[in-house]
C-alpha cells in the first residue's frame, strides 16, 4: 500500500512540470488519466479471476512486475504519448496490487471491517505523504520529474523479490491464504448492480474516489498557476493533505464504528466541503485544502467496510463489480474536471471539486433515507 500510494502523489506533484515540457491541454491529461483508470479497472476484474484460479502470489508478483517496468520505463519518456503509456502500465500494475490487498482484507477484517480496512489503507497515505514531498522538489532540481517516477523502484524491487521467493500456501489447503482466494469469483456486473444497496455503495465509493483524486491530481497545479507558489511549496501542501489523510485513516474509523458507516460518510463529506470552500475564501491559507485530507481519508475503507458488513462472505464476489462501477464514475468525473480547466480556467476547474464533496454528502443522505445497511442498525 505504501508503494501504491506513491502513484497519484507523484503524478499530481509533477503535473505542472510535465505540462510545461510537453505543452498539452489539461483535457489531454484528463484523457490520459481516464485511459489509465480503465486499465486499472480491467485489471481488477482480471485479477479477481486469476486469484480464484491461481492464488494470490501470481496476482501480487504480476502487479509488482508491471509497476517496476513502468518505473524503469519512465526514464525513456520522450513525449506525452509515451508518458500516457507509462501511466497506463503503472495503473494496470496497481490494479493487481489493489485487488490482491483488498481480497486479503475482506477475509481478515471480519469483526471491525472499517477499522481493519482503514489500517490497511493507512499505508496508502504514508506513501502519498512521502512522495508528495519529494516529487515536487525533484521536479524543480536537476533530477527532473522523470526521476520522481523512477525513485519508488527502490521499494518495488525488494517487494518483488520477497513475493517471488516466498512460498504461498495452496488455495485448497485450508490455510489462511488459501481461504482468502477460495470461491472468490466475481458476480456479473449487471447482476450485482441490480441490488439497490450495491448501486448506492458504488455511487458513494465513486464520488469518494473522485474527491480524493480531484484534490490529489489538481491541487499542486492550482497552487502553482493561480496562487503562484513554487512546485516545491505546492508539493508540501499536497504532502500535508496526504499526511492528514494518513492520520484520518488511523483514528477516524472508530467514529464510523460508533455512529454508523453511511452516516459518518455524510458528515465527513460536509467536513471536506467546508475545508475546500474555506480554502477558496481565505487564499492566504492553502493548508485549508490540505485539511480536507482528514475527511477524505475515511471514505474508501468505510464504504468497503459497509459492503463487508452488509453482505458478509458474498462481499468478496461483489467487490470487483462495485469497484468497476465506482471507478467508472470517478474516471468520468475527473475527465470533466480536466475539461473545465481548459474551458473555464484553472480556478474554476479546481473549484468544481467542491461540487464533488457536495454530491457525496447528498448521496449519503439519500442512502440513509432509502436503504437499509447493516452498520446503521448498530449505531
Amino acid at each position: 500500500m505504501v508503494l501504491f500510494g506513491t502513484f497519484d502523489a507523484v503524478r499530481g506533484a509533477t503535473l505542472p512540470a510535465i505540462r510545461a515540457e510537453f505543452g498539452v491541454l489539461y483535457n489531454l491529461f484528463g484523457l490520459s488519466f481516464s485511459v489509465a483508470t480503465v486499465g486499472f479497472m480491467m485489471t481488477i476484474y482480471a485479477s479477481g479471476r486469476l486469484a480464484a484460479v491461481r492464488g494470490l502470489k501470481p496476482v501480487l508478483v504480476t502487479g509488482l512486475s508491471l509497476v517496476a517496468l513502468a518505473q524503469f520505463g519512465s526514464m525513456l519518456i520522450a513525449g506525452f504519448v509515451s508518458f500516457s503509456l507509462i501511466v497506463l502500465l503503472m495503473q494496470t500494475g496497481g490494479g493487481f496490487l489493489e485487488m490482491g490487498l483488498n481480497g486479503i482484507g475482506g477475509r481478515l477484517f471480519i469483526r471491525r471491517p472499517a477499522v481493519g480496512m482503514s489500517l490497511l489503507h493507512l499505508f496508502f497515505g504514508v506513501g502519498s505523504t512521502i512522495a508528495g514531498a519529494f516529487a515536487g522538489r525533484m521536479a524543480m532540481t536537476g533530477f527532473g520529474w522523470r526521476a520522481a517516477f523512477v525513485a519508488p523502484v527502490a521499494l518495488t524491487l525488494p517487494l518483488l523479490a520477497l513475493f517471488a521467493f516466498v512460498s504461498f500456501p495452496d488455495q485448497n489447503s485450508g490455510s489462511p491464504d488459501g481461504h482468502i482466494v477460495h470461491h472468490q469469483r466475481d458476480e456479473r456486473l449487471r447482476v450485482a448492480l441490480r441490488q439497490p444497496q450495491v448501486r448506492m455503495l458504488a455511487i458513494l465509493l465513486g464520488v469518494g474516489i473522485l474527491l480524493e483524486i480531484g484534490i490529489g491530481n489538481w491541487l499542486v497545479n492550482y497552487l502553482v498557476v493561480v496562487r503562484h507558489y513554487s512546485e516545491a511549496q505546492a508539493g508540501l501542501y499536497l504532502s500535508l493533505f496526504f499526511g492528514l489523510f494518513t492520520a484520518g485513516r488511523l483514528f477516524c474509523p472508530y467514529v464510523a464504528e460508533y455512529f454508523g458507516y453511511i452516516r459518518t460518510i455524510g458528515w465527513f463529506g460536509v467536513g471536506a466541503l467546508v475545508c475546500l470552500i474555506s480554502g477558496f475564501l481565505v487564499p492566504d491559507y492553502p493548508a485549508l485544502f490540505s485539511l480536507a485530507g482528514l475527511f477524505v481519508s475515511i471514505l474508501y475503507p468505510t464504504v468497503m467496510g459497509e459492503l463487508m458488513k452488509t453482505y458478509g462472505d458474498r462481499a468478496t464476489r461483489l467487490m470487483g463489480p462495485m469497484l468497476v462501477a465506482a471507478i467508472t464514475l470517478a474516471t468520468a468525473g475527473n475527465w470533466l474536471i480536466a475539461g473545465l480547466h481548459d474551458l473555464a480556467g484553472v480556478q474554476a476547474g479546481f473549484m468544481s471539486v467542491s461540487l464533488v464533496a457536495l454530491a457525496l454528502t447528498l448521496s449519503a443522505r439519500r442512502a440513509l433515507s432509502r436503504y437499509s445497511f447493516s452498520s446503521n442498525s448498530t449505531s
